[in-house]
């Protein structure tokens, strides 16, 4: 395998580890919530805590990104990602998971950051769609790969000390990606922008913007944010509960799986559309946003069951096409491509904290899902009113 290849592999295979890490815990509702004896407000606070510490993560992939080789810094934060997977099974307690897994999550926010800057670095166009399609399409095949796995694992945690093997196999799925960092760690490909073209005239919202507040002031990159914080926030929320969705409606099976998997798909045919020239960027988050409306409102009303069965699915496709067309349309807003990505995951991600445990206080009080679903409309409906009234900012 040539240098080159290597490289475009690596953050696809770091991404993957990472995705089964965030959601694999949510696989497995009912054991976990007996065995720390916590309620599911709670259970959604181990995914706010991730993302919490995904927006902290952000300044610091932004700042290091514009100085160093992401090659070179992906391989020190894919070790030590693998390190804390199995240290977050060696606790017992929900405080201290609750705490390990906002550590991880700066770990894991970093490479999510690093790892689509270096693809937007390797790739131009709307080949840069089409990876960060797959990129966040592999993000989704970890969490699926957890949803399948962590339950065939949970007699075995019955019997061990700590919170039982639910996150160490997201280390095993790191190591290819670590020998991919080994193998590239003296590359300088993957280096930052020369200090000239992230000079312009220092106008706003320029092309060749300069500075840090030009890129937070960026009007595409201020549109991407808000059109993530509805896609990822929809996505995280369901992804987290979706087990235990299923699960009160008696229905059994791997059904969340299959909704990850959806995820995955939707993920990579989006950018694949926008690479064959079949949409364009501002098309795709209209019409995934848009969908997302209807299948999460439609989950807020009283249906037969063999419906509501269906709209997971719908709704998890729908904020996945828009993946890849996000941080594709940020990255090239700016030279100061790591830094608007930055400013992308930590929106989206600060907009996600509060929902997993807002959704499962309210599935607490009213045992059901309905008012996290009607929020999740509103946050699609808002990002679609946002891309239809500034598309020309988008096509740009």
């Amino acid at each position: 395998m040539n240098a080159t290849r290597a490289l475009r592999l690596t953050p696809h295979a770091a991404v993957v580890s990472v995705g089964y890490v965030i959601f694999a815990y949510a696989a497995v509702p009912v054991s976990l919530t007996t065995r720390l004896g916590i309620d599911f407000a709670s259970f959604g606070l181990l995914t706010s805590a991730a993302l919490g510490a995904f927006v902290v993560a952000q300044p610091l992939a932004s700042r290091l990104t514009n100085r160093y080789p992401t090659a070179r810094l992906l391989l020190w934060a894919t070790a030590c990602h693998a390190v804390l997977a199995v240290g977050l099974d060696l606790v017992s307690s929900f405080p201290a998971l609750l705490v390990l897994r906002g550590v991880w999550g700066v770990v894991g926010g970093f490479i999510l950051s690093v790892g689509a800057t270096q693809l937007a670095r390797l790739h131009t166009g709307a080949a840069t769609t089409r990876q960060q399609g797959v990129y966040g399409g592999l993000l989704t095949l970890g969490g699926a790969t957890g949803f399948l796995v962590t339950p065939l694992l949970a007699d075995v945690a019955a019997a061990t000390p700590g919170v039982g093997p639910i996150h160490a196999p997201g280390a095993l799925l790191a190591l290819p990606a670590v020998a991919l960092c080994v193998r590239t760690r003296g590359d300088r490909t993957t280096r930052p922008p020369a200090p000239s073209r992230s000079r312009g005239d220092g106008s706003e919202g320029s092309e060749r913007g300069a500075d840090r507040v030009s890129v937070v002031r960026h009007p595409v990159v201020l549109l991407a944010a808000l059109s993530y914080v509805a896609v990822i926030g929809s996505f995280v929320t369901l992804s987290t509960f979706v087990t235990a969705y299923y699960t009160d409606l008696g229905l059994v099976g791997p059904l969340s799986v299959f909704v990850l998997v959806v995820a995955t798909v939707g993920r990579s045919l989006g950018g694949v559309a926008v690479a064959n020239g079949w949409l364009r960027d501002a098309t795709l988050i209209a019409g995934g946003t848009g969908l997302a409306v209807v299948g999460f409102g439609a989950l807020t009303l009283d249906l037969p069951t063999a419906v509501v069965a269906v709209l997971p699915p719908l709704a998890m496709f729908a904020v996945s096409l828009p993946f890849g067309a996000v941080y594709a349309v940020a990255a090239r807003a700016t030279p100061r491509d790591g830094a608007a990505l930055a400013v992308v995951v930590g929106a989206g991600n600060a907009g996600s904290i509060v929902l997993p445990a807002v959704t499962g206080a309210a599935r607490d009080l009213t045992g059901a899902y309905g008012a996290g679903f009607f929020t999740l409309a509103g946050l699609n409906l808002l990002a679609l009113a946002g891309v239809v009234v500034f598309r020309r900012q988008f096509e740009r």
